[in-house]
């Protein structure tokens, strides 16, 4: 019997989750994933178990790097208000340059699944949460400066905006006119006055 084939597993997991990501969880066969990744079927099973524990685990990875990134530009030293429009726009602008535009996993992941998949529903409920502290952190640094409301409370306008992230993200999967997305971010932009 020979010994498996070594494979780099990030790779491996990126890929897959490059396939959840274009197809979602349904219509992504292990076929499909088992190409993607290349690998054979032995090590998928030896190393990630099934199907659904592959998925889990791309969501973790897809979340890690898009939280990360997000993160980054909200907790910079930017204006709290300028850091969240970044943010919008920055996304939109994904949406306006890419020739095959994915959404984004978790959304795509909550539509999907959140109601069948109480695994899948209680890391995506947490990753949004994640979110909606960094935009409240963000939010509150606006407040602070005196560019964004007070009327408000600032975790409210932190849920407010990952709402307006997963909107922004659902419409820019389905319309890439980049005047309609820029539209929306000055709209929603507009609600932090």
């Amino acid at each position: 019997m020979g010994r498996p084939r070594e494979f780099d597993k990030t790779e491996a997991l990126s890929k897959a989750t490059e396939v959840f990501w274009l197809k979602g969880y349904e219509a992504s066969s292990l076929k499909d994933l088992i190409d993607a990744m290349g690998i054979s079927k032995s090590s998928f099973y030896e190393t990630y178990g099934c199907k659904q524990d592959l998925f889990l685990s791309s969501i973790d990875h897809y979340a890690n790097t898009a939280l990360k990134d997000m993160a980054l530009m909200l907790e910079s030293d930017m204006p709290g208000r300028e850091a969240i429009a970044q943010v919008f726009l920055h996304t939109a602008n994904r949406f306006i340059t890419h020739a095959t535009p994915m959404g984004c996993l978790l959304s795509n992941s909550a539509a999907e699944l959140a109601p069948d998949c109480e695994p899948a529903k209680n890391k995506v409920v947490g990753y949004f949460q994640r979110a909606e502290e960094a935009f409240t952190k963000a939010v509150e640094r606006g407040q602070q400066e005196g560019t964004i409301t007070t009327d408000q409370e600032a975790k409210a306008l932190g849920r407010f905006l990952v709402s307006s992230m997963n909107g922004l993200q659902v419409v820019g999967k389905a319309n890439q006119d980049e005047q309609t997305l820029k539209d929306i971010v000055t709209t929603i932009i507009k609600a932090l006055d």
